[in-house]
């Protein structure tokens, strides 16, 4: 056997050595997007496996340096402590649903965690990603790692798209911008929380949907090209179950919309699910993509803190949650809509998704036989998973849910072709229903 730098010389899984994290500094020295992050990056954090203890600094310009075995003296921000069955999935060419991403693993493994100073990670956390994606390929062959290789064809033509602004008479005087196209029956999209609805472009795109679908998308206010309510900056910004719901109807009553097909993303599939309990008259059908009865722990501070980069930090925290072999392209798109988003917008939202929306309890509410509940979750979403999602679904009479294989937390922006697989045969029913 071969003498490699990811196991080590005749033996399994040797990681963590020095001649590992020696490759690891090769690879980062010479990767493009590490360079353009490298004159700020500056880390220090150890590893712990097995029994052995790896500290690694990190320094402006990617100056690389490993100790094996630190001394009592020897200080750093924060550790990465897991078993050998933690690490190796989590290195694995693709990695497996829930082993994909740092934070994925230090909520759901039992043998994983992060300690000591987060905000460390925090700060840093688009390169973390970087460098952990390109550890992931030590040792393996290109061809067995799924990065960058599952994606051909052309980006697609935005010319059918068209799009305006209009006021919702909702008492709040705000003016949003929604983007269309395709005719028939309506179908509104809900974009995720601290983005907007260039997420949906794809589905806009997909001449298979839009001659039977008017497939429409609304930036929220504050979100996007929608500008944010007079006095903005005097207020902290949270979204509310009330408030959203609200806002949402209240631009299907501005359009004129007959009973849309309402199909949303994360909080937005959270409120697609609240329209079907409190508006099933004023909603045909709901497709509620990653969202669950309760969802804890994501209002949290990191995207306010005045030394984590605002928008940039929610933008690589949301990186994480998708599937580590969707189209490189795509989850740098979904990457740049978030770190475009306003100060504090990203953690408002997540204030109704992870704090003030509740549904337990109340499943039974929602009249499927009124409004029809369709309900989908990613393989590799960490912050709301699949089983979360289908617990929800049991709750709810008459509901259906699938798990979507090889998809995170943006289906629809992420890999759109394998998206739709899942999306049109559900669209194709609802159709058939509308016209019974």
């Amino acid at each position: 056997m071969t003498d490699d730098p990811r196991t080590g010389k005749d033996g399994p899984a040797a990681f963590p050595n020095i001649s590992w994290f020696e490759r690891l500094g090769e690879i980062v020295a010479s990767d493009p997007e590490m360079r353009v992050l490298g004159r700020y990056f500056e880390a220090r954090f150890a590893i712990v496996c097995g029994g052995r203890t790896i500290l690694v600094e990190i320094e402006p310009a990617l100056a690389f340096r490993v100790v094996e075995e630190p001394g009592m003296e020897a200080s750093w921000d924060f550790t990465l402590r897991g078993e050998a069955a933690d690490w190796e999935s989590f290195l694995s060419p693709v990695p497996s649903a829930l082993c994909s991403d740092l934070l994925a693993m230090n909520r759901h493994s039992e043998t994983f965690h992060i300690e000591g100073d987060r905000k460390a990670l925090v700060r840093h956390m688009r390169g973390f990603h970087r460098l952990f994606q390109l550890a992931r390929r030590i040792g393996y062959a290109p061809e067995e790692s799924l990065y960058d290789t599952n994606f051909t064809g052309e980006k697609p033509d935005l010319s059918g798209i068209s799009g305006r602004y209009l006021r919702l008479a909702d008492g709040s005087a705000s003016e949003v911008c929604f983007e269309e196209a395709g005719i028939g029956a309506p179908l509104l999209c809900l974009h995720t929380a601290g983005s907007d609805s260039r997420q949906y472009r794809d589905l806009m795109c997909d001449e298979e949907v839009t001659p039977s679908w008017r497939v429409i998308a609304f930036d929220m206010p504050s979100h996007g090209r929608s500008s944010p309510p007079d006095g903005w900056w005097e207020r902290e910004y949270r979204l509310t179950t009330e408030s959203y719901a609200s806002t949402v109807m209240a631009f299907v009553e501005a359009l004129g919309l007959d009973r849309p097909v309402v199909l949303g993303c994360s909080m937005g599939g959270a409120v697609a699910l609240e329209l079907a309990r409190a508006y099933p008259d004023g909603v045909g059908a709901v497709i509620s993509l990653e969202a669950a009865s309760k969802i804890e722990g994501r209002f949290l501070d990191w995207s306010i803190l005045p030394d984590a980069g605002g928008s940039a930090t929610a933008a690589a925290w949301t990186y994480g949650l998708m599937a580590p072999q969707s189209p490189e392209r795509h989850r740098r798109e979904v990457f740049w809509h978030y770190a475009q988003g306003g100060p504090g917008i990203y953690r408002g939202d997540t204030f109704f998704y992870g704090v003030d929306w509740d549904l337990r309890g109340r499943e039974e509410e929602i009249d499927t036989k009124k409004c029809p509940v369709y309900m989908m979750t990613g393989e590799y979403d960490h912050a709301c998973t699949p089983a979360e999602s289908r617990e929800t679904a049991r709750k709810i009479l008459g509901a259906e849910f699938t798990e979507m294989k090889g998809l995170g937390h943006f289906p629809m922006a992420e890999n759109y072709p394998l998206f739709r697989e899942y999306l049109t045969p559900i669209l194709a029913r609802i159709a058939e229903a509308r016209t019974h």
